[in-house]
């Protein structure tokens, strides 16, 4: 496998509203390599609005992306894709909390009409089955993209489940989910680049260990408020990058535009 540029995909973990996209760590993994970066993130998406991305926002120089690295940040799973009429375009509802399901004017969604296929998607356990099927259609823009190489792995997690409630077993009930995404296309002849194996198979979130230097201080933007983001800072992100690129250097080979590998 080799790559000469990278088109990132995934949710505010991977481009987020206040942290300027030169500092946003697939631009930190254009710069290691040496190659133009994509960066096609959009905050709240969904697995399923992380899919698509590279349809609906490929970039218009698609001329320097030959064989680009494409990488796929997932987030938690509990998040919907829904149609957004006003922006004619897939969207997401980033929580699937009732108290969140409100009718929201600048998409022209109106999240309650969603409450009862939520809680059914919550009793069949259909969140976790829709990213099989997601992760599926992910491996298979290497068809659609000629030259292409797939990189996934889980970034975004939360402690909080759908009904409100606090799961303390999270973290290892996001390692084993992983791991079982991992498995299963494995099991079904799919080549599975999985980046969270360079840390135990945990999200990427758990690397920033909840050191308060590694997320974002809100204290910096608005005076007097104390809120310590799960986003992570410029010295998070920096911890992010390093962990990609030991997996990309793992597995993955770089090579410049007269196919000299770097």
């Amino acid at each position: 496998m080799k790559f000469d540029s990278i088109i990132a995909c995934g949710d505010s973990f991977t481009k987020y509203h206040i942290t300027p996209i030169k500092h946003s760590w697939p631009y930190l993994l254009g710069q290691h390599y040496n190659v133009p970066v994509a960066n096609l993130g959009k905050g709240g998406a969904s697995n399923f609005e992380i899919a698509l991305q590279p349809l609906q926002y490929m970039p218009d120089n698609m001329e320097d992306f030959d064989n680009p690295l494409i990488i796929f940040g997932m987030t938690t799973p509990f998040r919907l894709p829904v149609y957004y009429p006003k922006e004619t375009r897939i969207g997401s509802l980033a929580s699937v909390l009732p108290e969140h399901l409100t009718y929201t004017e600048a998409t022209g969604v109106d999240g309650k009409v969603f409450e009862s296929t939520i809680k059914k998607m919550l009793v069949d356990d259909a969140f976790h089955q829709a990213d099989i099927q997601i992760l599926e259609m992910i491996l298979r823009w290497k068809e659609l993209i000629k030259g292409s190489t797939i990189v996934w792995g889980r970034i975004h997690f939360q402690h909080q489940e759908p009904d409100g409630v606090v799961n303390h077993n999270a973290l290892k009930d996001e390692q084993a989910r992983i791991i079982s995404l991992h498995n299963y296309l494995q099991d079904n002849n799919f080549e599975s680049n999985c980046f969270n194996e360079v840390c135990e198979w945990f999200p990427l979130q758990h690397v920033l260990r909840g050191e308060p230097n590694m997320h974002i201080d809100w204290a910096k933007f608005n005076t007097g408020i104390k809120i310590l983001d799960g986003h992570p800072s410029e010295a998070g992100i920096i911890r992010f990058a390093d962990n990609i690129i030991k997996y990309i250097d793992s597995n993955i080979r770089c090579v410049n535009s007269d196919n000299t590998e770097i």
